[in-house]
């Protein structure tokens, strides 16, 4: 449900950044200093690493090198970067690192980085003297925690959805156009039922409250809802009891025969807390074995969503990526400085042929030298400018990062995620009713780099056939 039917905006954000604030100041004791940070939704993005021993941040190609870090908020040189994570080659896993792989955690990725230059710059500050890098992360995930945990982001929410969740007209007449061309639609939150219940009614209904004398309910639009979850536990064979839930009251009731439990027709209820993946496919008639690839899983978090459903279970999987939209309209108004830039690398290219061939020459008479001298300062030249282009074009995507699914001229980390375990990924859930349910989506082929010279000689029989 969150970050996937339901999109929340920069006020959603701001519960979790302000709360987190007044926790660390008045709950742990932070300086009051805290209190005058200033939240950015545009500072941080999905798919970097927090290095919690150093004090960074960084972004990783999908070699796992790294290709930009920061220091706090604070870039660090290409020196530094590489004397830190390239001398000596990290993997960037264990636990002094965390992979900010969902848009809830973009908030502990700020309050982080906020707080190492606030210890940078306050040395005779004897509490942020005594607290490591690490500490202050651990801080900031404990009150970020704390505020999930005792209602001032849900709460909220609960009183006035409209200010925090983001509409979107597609939603009811995806989720009928999947149950109309006989798929069932189950939604499957960490959740629990009182905070579901609030946010799925607005999202279906438009309301922001229940009305109990209301016929239309947001149930409706689903076959079987599980609240509370507890993902990636869910997913996995841990045991979780199930509980049915009585929709008019909220409250919990026992199953008593697991063979009968989906009793919907005859009044038992379609919405149940906890359980484990083998109940969801008990309730969709699907079988323990086997039975993942029936499954069109839709999910923003690449670990517990994505990524573990897929490892464990097998089913398919659609990724949400809210920031899709804005990568391709970036592409779209930024196509003749994209081009450009492919130009420049294919020149490159072929420069580095030439100066291969001159290099060969050179080692058997010295009259090439002038030559070789004159194309190794034009090769200079253009590695350069193609330094400038790409940074130009990476500003425009962000100004800290660059581009979400490129690392310099290589995919990102997250892109290598996003193609490993994602079937199909889309910039918000709805989309999925702009194509026929019954629709099959097949890839493009996969091309390694020897292919591309195989792919090359099939255009030319095409464009130029030899007669016979």
């Amino acid at each position: 449900m969150d970050y996937t039917l339901a999109q929340y905006n920069d006020n959603f954000a701001l519960l979790a950044y302000d709360g987190a604030k007044e926790k660390l100041c008045n709950v742990l004791g932070f300086p009051q200093d805290v209190m005058n940070f200033e939240y950015s939704s545009t500072l941080f993005r999905r798919g970097l690493v927090i290095d919690k021993k150093n004090g960074n941040i960084v972004k990783t190609d999908r070699h796992r090198y790294a290709r930009i870090a920061h220091h706090g908020l604070t870039e660090l040189s290409s020196e530094k970067r590489k004397k830190v994570y390239n001398k000596l080659f990290t993997s960037f896993t264990g636990s002094n690192y965390v992979m900010i792989d969902t848009l809830f955690l973009l908030i502990d990725a700020l309050l982080f980085a906020q707080l190492v230059d606030l210890k940078d710059k306050s040395t005779d500050n004897e509490f942020l003297a005594g607290k490591s890098y690490e500490d202050l992360y651990k801080d900031v995930r404990t009150c970020v925690d704390m505020c999930h945990r005792d209602g001032v982001i849900k709460d909220a929410v609960m009183n006035d959805p409209s200010k925090y969740i983001i509409e979107d007209p597609d939603l009811v007449p995806m989720l009928k156009r999947y149950r109309v061309n006989k798929k069932k639609v189950f939604l499957l939150t960490n959740s629990f039922w009182d905070y579901t219940n609030i946010v799925m009614n607005y999202l279906i209904t438009g309301k922001s409250s229940i009305d109990e004398n209301e016929n239309k309910k947001w149930t409706e639009e689903f076959d079987v809802v599980i609240v509370g979850a507890c993902k990636p536990a869910f997913l996995k064979d841990s045991y979780l009891s199930m509980f049915r839930i009585n929709e008019e009251s909220g409250v919990l009731e026992n199953i008593e025969d697991k063979d009968t439990f989906f009793d919907d027709d005859n009044g038992g209820g379609k919405i149940f807390q906890g359980g484990n993946w083998n109940d969801l496919h008990a309730l969709l008639n699907l079988p323990s074995q086997g039975g993942g690839e029936k499954i069109l899983y839709v999910g923003d978090h690449m670990y517990s969503d994505v990524l573990r459903s897929k490892r464990t279970l097998g089913w398919r999987t659609c990724l949400i990526i809210p920031e899709l939209d804005h990568e391709l309209n970036i592409y779209g108004v930024e196509t003749a400085l994209i081009k450009e830039l492919r130009y420049l690398r294919q020149v490159q290219y072929d420069l580095d042929e030439y100066l291969d061939l001159l290099r060969q020459k050179d080692k058997m008479s010295d009259k090439w030298a002038n030559q070789l001298s004159q194309a190794e300062i034009k090769a200079g030249e253009i590695k350069l400018l193609i330094s400038q282009k790409r940074k130009e074009l990476s500003k425009k995507f962000n100004d800290m990062w660059g581009q979400l699914f490129k690392a310099g001229h290589q995919d990102s980390a997250f892109a290598l995620q996003v193609c490993d375990f994602a079937c199909i990924y889309t910039s918000k859930a709805s989309n999925l009713g702009n194509v026929n349910p019954n629709r099959p989506f097949r890839p493009y082929a996969d091309y390694m780099p020897h292919d591309q010279s195989i792919s090359d000689e099939e255009k030319e029989i095409i464009l130029d056939p030899v007669e016979s």
